[in-house]
C-alpha cells in the first residue's frame, strides 16, 4: 500500500487541478488512514456491503409499514423484524428461536435475559437445531461456510 501511495503522489502532479482524476487522487490521499484501516485491523471489511444490506432491510420495513393498519402494529412489526434480522445475522433459525424463546421468556430471571439473545441462544430441544452456517441479510451464503 505504501507503493500505491507513492504512485498516487506522482500521479497527482500529472493531472490538471480539479479534474475528475485529480479529485479522486486527492480524496484518496486525504483519507489514506481511513481507507487503509482494514489492512491494520482484519476485523474491518474493505467494503461496506454489510451496512448497505442492513439499510436495505430498513427501507423495506419502512415501505411495508405503510400498510400495517395502525401505529402500534407498525411498532410491533418493527420489533419483530429486528428480532428476525438478528437471528439471520447470527445464523439462528428465526421460527425455531421465536417458538423456543417465547416459552422461556416468562420463566427466565431478568439477570439471565442476555442468554436468550440470538447470539447466545441455545435451543432447549433437539428438534430445533441451530444453523451451522451464518447467512447475510441479503441471502448470500459464503461458500467457505458450506
Amino acid at each position: 500500500m505504501d507503493k500505491f501511495y507513492v504512485w498516487l503522489s506522482k500521479q497527482k502532479e500529472l493531472h490538471p487541478p480539479k479534474s475528475g482524476i485529480d479529485k479522486a487522487i486527492r480524496y484518496a490521499m486525504k483519507n489514506w488512514q481511513a481507507l487503509t484501516r482494514f489492512i491494520r485491523n482484519t476485523a474491518i471489511p474493505p467494503d461496506h456491503n454489510r451496512a448497505e444490506n442492513a439499510l436495505r432491510i430498513v427501507a423495506l420495513l419502512r415501505k411495508n409499514s405503510l400498510f400495517v393498519g395502525n401505529k402500534d402494529a407498525g411498532n410491533s412489526l418493527a420489533a419483530l423484524f429486528t428480532v428476525v434480522a438478528a437471528c439471520l445475522v447470527n445464523g439462528v433459525e428465526p421460527l425455531a428461536y421465536l417458538t423456543d424463546i417465547l416459552v422461556q421468556l416468562e420463566s427466565t430471571p431478568a439477570i439471565k435475559i442476555e442468554s436468550l439473545q440470538p447470539p447466545n441462544w441455545a435451543p432447549r430441544s433437539k428438534l430445533r437445531p441451530r444453523r451451522q452456517r451464518r447467512i447475510r441479510l441479503d441471502g448470500y451464503v459464503d461458500p467457505d461456510q458450506l
